[in-house]
């Protein structure tokens, strides 16, 4: 089962866009961020999903494949730029392709892979904050409040070859995935996800939409969340 929120939190607009395609034996679910301040964010990430879900329909279960595709994906929207000025966006992925898992990301949107109530995978951010967390220079915990964690190093639409992080993954038939933009992932950590576990992931949802919404923050981001279980089925 799939279970979905995106909202536009404080924001006028929601730059979030997200995808869920379940075709035969290939599954394909992504969330992208319209980057912030930068124009037309919507239509970039709207174009990301689209772009690749067309290009991982007919793509091979490597990893080379999917960086082929996404950077693909990347000048096309570059492309577009000239319609669409300064637009960017980030992207994250889950992709079953014959009967391999992969995940994927640019950015800061985030895969996190979910066992027992307990985090198994996380993707790595593209991001200052994230940097610093891997040199030991902050904590883990201090990336969701940092005062940088805004500031990327990659992203689709903003220079013409971009880093994609593929990573081959192992699955269990009871993983939980969570697929989430910046503006969900930054309100939680580690222990909040320990009732994320299968037959119990809408609750676990509107859950954490509720206490996004207590939040009240009046800066709130747009935050999109697809949830994903039951991949084998």
């Amino acid at each position: 089962m799939n279970f979905v929120i995106s909202e536009k939190g404080s924001r006028e607009i929601n730059e979030d866009s997200f995808c869920i395609s379940e075709s035969g034996n290939t599954k394909i679910y992504m969330a992208a961020d319209g980057c912030g301040g930068h124009s037309s964010g919507e239509i970039a990430s709207k174009l990301a999903t689209e772009i690749l879900l067309e290009l991982f329909l007919d793509c091979d279960d490597s990893a080379d494949s999917i960086r082929e595709a996404v950077n693909l994906c990347n000048r096309q929207i570059l492309e577009k730029q000239n319609e669409y000025p300064g637009m960017r966006t980030t992207i994250v992925g889950l992709l079953k392709l014959k009967d391999k898992f992969w995940a994927f990301n640019v950015g800061d949107s985030r895969l996190y892979q979910v066992r027992d109530g307990k985090i198994v995978f996380q993707t790595d951010d593209h991001s200052v904050p994230y940097i610093l967390y891997k040199a030991d220079i902050i904590e883990r915990n201090e990336i969701n409040t940092h005062e940088d964690r805004n500031k990327l190093l990659e992203a689709l639409g903003n220079k013409d070859k971009v880093k994609v992080n593929v990573y081959e993954l192992d699955v269990k038939c009871d993983d939980v995935f969570v697929i989430a933009t910046d503006g969900f992932w930054e309100h939680f950590y580690d222990n909040d996800f320990s009732n994320c576990v299968r037959n119990h992931e809408n609750a676990w949802l509107c859950e954490k939409k509720q206490a996004i919404g207590m939040a009240d923050d009046p800066e709130q981001d747009n935050y999109t969340a697809v949830i994903v279980g039951g991949i084998y089925e």
